[in-house]
C-alpha cells in the first residue's frame, strides 16, 4: 500500500491518497512544520496521523505493508518559502523483529565463549 501526503496550491488542505481514494484531512498550510506517523496496526490495518488530523484504515488488495510513502506539494507558490521538505526519517522495527536481533546477538556471544 502506498500512502501520499499533499498540498496542492489554492486548497484548504492537506489531501491524502491511499487505498480508497483521496481524502481531504483537517490540517491546513503550515509553514511551521508537522510530524507524520504511519504505523502497521494489523495484518490488514494501519493509523496515519500529521497535524491535528489522524485516520486509520485497511490496506486493501490482499496488500500487508506499507511499500511507500510520498510527501510533497504541487502548486503551492512561486517562491522558496511554499517548498515543502521532509527530513528526520526513521523506521522503527517491530518489537519482534528487534527481539529476534538481540536473541541472535546473545546466541553469538555465548557461542564465542
Amino acid at each position: 500500500m502506498g500512502l501520499s501526503i499533499f498540498f496542492t496550491g489554492g486548497a484548504s488542505f492537506y489531501q491524502v491518497f491511499r487505498n480508497g481514494g483521496l481524502v481531504n484531512s483537517t490540517e491546513g498550510f503550515t509553514d511551521n512544520g508537522f510530524n507524520i506517523q504511519v504505523e502497521s496496526t494489523g495484518t490488514s490495518t494501519y493509523a496515519l496521523s500529521f497535524g491535528s488530523f489522524s485516520q486509520s484504515g485497511t490496506f486493501g488488495n490482499g496488500v500487508s505493508a506499507i511499500n511507500n510513502i510520498r510527501v510533497f506539494n504541487t502548486n503551492a507558490g512561486g517562491t522558496g518559502a511554499f517548498n515543502l521538505f521532509a527530513n528526520n526519517i526513521t523506521v522503527v522495527p517491530e518489537p519482534a523483529t528487534a527481539l529476534l536481533g538481540s536473541l541472535g546477538m546473545l546466541a553469538l556471544l555465548r557461542r564465542r565463549k
